[in-house]
């Protein structure tokens, strides 16, 4: 998930995370700590999905195994992997099991 709005407008390197969310039963909302994201009806800038209560654009996808994890014009910023999802990403996603311990990644380590 990347935040692409901030107090000033729009932010294509704003904080970005690999994490574990939860998809409602509709699918049309997602929840992860306590905050709930809607998608939007159509494109909003570059994001996908709103904070519920904040109303912040957010460009929400799966992680990728060659690790493009943010969208293409942020490529050098990097991406916070939260701990419930570090093992996961490391081993079956990216197939770099000797990197589980590291917290974050960027698209130019690939």
């Amino acid at each position: 998930m990347e935040l692409k709005t901030h107090d000033k407008g729009h932010n294509d390197c704003g904080p970005a995370r690999i994490c574990c969310m939860t998809v409602s039963k509709t699918g049309k909302s997602l929840q992860y700590e306590g905050k709930t994201f809607r998608r939007t009806k159509g494109p909003v800038g570059c994001g996908n999905y709103f904070d519920a209560d904040t109303n912040d654009i957010y460009w929400i996808s799966g992680p990728k195994k060659d690790g493009t994890d943010r969208l293409d014009w942020a490529k050098s910023a990097p991406v916070e992997i939260d701990d419930d999802a570090r093992r996961e990403y490391w081993t079956d996603i990216r197939r770099q099991p000797e990197r589980v311990g590291e917290k974050f990644t960027q698209q130019s380590d690939q």
